[in-house]
């Protein structure tokens, strides 16, 4: 028996029984017998091209002087070589029957697509999911999360007290409600200040608004952050943050925090 395969788009099988058909080894002359099926052919040299159908079997046959050697080789449609080791040479002592099997393969699955990665300006982490920050210098770990926006909170930050200045000309105040969870660490600290403090936004004219900011900051907002006092490991605070951006930047806005020169975005809507 011989086999062929292929190792592209077609699997292929080339099969030569070891039993002759049934002829006179005193006769001269033998016959090769192709039998072909699929997309694919039999080229015999010497001898002819034996092509096969898609869905049954094409016979081909030729006669051949007896002890000829005849060289088989298997092709796609076309005639075009499928690739290598599809070469096998046959001695004519004997009638011969081969028979090609051409079966198309499924193509090779394509490699998932790398996943996008989260935190990013194009992708941030979406409203209300958290994101981890973890210290190495402090050896602490906190959990933040955005849980929700006031993109127009002049009203509130103005009833809050009166001593507190309006936004500027084409401005507003933006508050936004976080939690922050000191997840693992070994002091008490004040996640208003070391956290929310740092959460920044920006928008489409790459200007940056922080809390701390001269320009950006709100005054005395309503809940407060920054007034909810020192955590230990295993508790949470939620809290106001303000910042004090154009109002045309308002609706586009994309907070981040920073952590070891990497932003970690989040989105606001």
């Amino acid at each position: 028996m011989v086999a062929f395969a292929r190792r592209a788009a077609i699997a292929t099988a080339l099969v030569v029984p070891a039993v002759a058909l049934a002829a006179s080894h005193a006769s001269a002359r033998v016959t090769l017998t192709l039998q072909v099926i699929g997309p694919g052919a039999v080229v015999a040299t010497p001898g002819s091209r034996c092509v096969g159908y898609l869905e049954r079997v094409h016979v081909c046959r030729t006669s051949y002087a007896r002890g000829a050697r005849v060289r088989l080789e298997l092709s796609s449609r076309g005639g075009r070589l499928v690739g290598t080791g599809l070469i096998r040479t046959v001695t004519m002592n004997r009638p011969r029957l081969v028979t090609a099997k051409f079966v198309k393969r499924p193509p090779a699955p394509q490699p998932a697509p790398p996943a996008p990665a989260v935190g990013t300006r194009t992708n941030p982490v979406p409203l209300g999911a958290p994101i981890d920050i973890i210290d190495t210098f402090s050896q602490e770990h906190w959990r933040l999360r955005i849980v929700s926006t006031q993109p127009n909170a002049t009203a509130a930050v103005m009833a809050e007290d009166q001593s507190n200045d309006p936004p500027t000309a084409g401005s507003q105040f933006f508050i936004a409600t976080v939690k922050v969870t000191f997840v693992s660490g070994i002091r008490a600290s004040n996640p208003g200040i070391r956290i929310a403090g740092d959460l920044k936004a920006v928008g489409p004219s790459n200007v940056v608004y922080s809390t701390l900011g001269t320009t950006s900051r709100c005054g005395v907002i309503p809940d407060a952050m920054s007034d909810k006092g020192d955590l230990l490991p295993g508790a949470s605070s939620t809290g106001n943050i303000c910042w004090q951006v154009p109002t045309a930047e308002a609706g586009s806005l994309i907070a981040f925090y920073e952590l070891d020169n990497r932003p970690y975005y989040m989105a606001l809507r």
